[in-house]
């Protein structure tokens, strides 16, 4: 396994991290075939096997808390100081109103719970899921502040935040001496290049900020299972499953972007590059620190 410096922090993470955003169950619909308790469990232990040393996760994932937990499990018996261990929050955890977002007191609220979901009394890494509209940014600098003051967290990052946010979060901290985030966290795949080749690199570069990236596999969608596909005899599940993946959402998934997973199928193997997933049990979200 290759390990990378995390943006401009001193830790150093395996360049595969172990994603888990369906573990236990799905959020808003996403998928109709989670990974069960018992398959995330072998995968967060197999991972650990292959020096996999960096675990995310989400309040989210698994609806709400599962994923967090079953981590617990899985790393009983874990040197804690081995594993670079994080998670996020901003997204809505129920129905009520306060239950959601970057404010303080949400924030407050959400490290307690994730802790006592992992069963662990820090985060390595704590991520801004998305940014929020409605929380002064000077409240969401602060309150990530406080939480590494109480350590709580060690670092905190964020995840499809734009240039221009992440510069006025930078430019606030330079102003005040406050920890800004250390890494942002987007997708990144042959379908979804912008922000990570053409968005990000000059503010990345300019605050010495990291890059996880995931979805790199696409939802499986990179992984030769649709090698040689004709559009007109896939089933509408398969067709769904490709178009799920495009850049947009209303992208029409076509002959030809089929046929563009055929040659980069072919690509890796001119390469020597397997693109089958081997892991056990099956493909998972992952990312690779950049």
């Amino acid at each position: 396994m290759k390990y990378r410096k995390l943006g401009n922090s001193g830790i150093r993470v395996s360049e595969i991290a172990l994603g888990s955003m369906f573990y236990g169950g799905a959020q808003y619909h996403a998928t109709d075939n989670p990974v069960t308790k018992e398959d995330a469990i072998k995968s967060i232990q197999r991972s650990l096997e292959l020096d996999i040393n960096h675990l995310d996760c989400a309040d989210i994932y698994g609806a709400y808390g599962n994923a967090e937990r079953i981590f617990s499990e899985a790393l009983v018996g874990v040197d804690r100081e081995e594993i670079i261990l994080s998670s996020k929050l901003m997204m809505p955890m129920s129905g009520n109103e306060l239950d959601r977002g970057l404010n303080r007191k949400h924030i407050m609220k959400s490290i307690d719970r994730t802790l006592d979901n992992m069963k662990t009394d820090y985060l390595d890494l704590y991520y801004a899921h998305r940014f929020d509209n409605l929380t002064p940014l000077k409240e969401v600098i602060k309150s990530m502040n406080v939480l590494i003051d109480q350590g709580k967290i060690r670092y905190w990052g964020t995840s499809n935040w734009s240039p221009a946010e992440l510069e006025r979060t930078h430019a606030y901290c330079e102003q005040y001496g406050l920890d800004g985030p250390i890494v942002d966290q987007t997708k990144y795949n042959l379908f979804m290049r912008y922000p990570t080749e053409v968005a990000l690199p000059y503010t990345l570069d300019e605050y010495d900020m990291g890059l996880v990236p995931y979805k790199i596999l696409g939802a499986a969608v990179f992984t030769g299972n649709y090698t040689g596909k004709i559009f007109d005899t896939m089933e509408d599940n398969e067709k769904k499953s490709v178009a799920s993946q495009l850049a947009r959402n209303n992208s029409v998934l076509t002959q030809e972007i089929l046929d563009s997973l055929t040659k980069f199928s072919d690509l890796a193997k001119s390469l020597d590059i397997p693109v089958q997933m081997h892991m056990y049990p099956r493909p998972v979200a992952c990312g690779r620190a950049m």
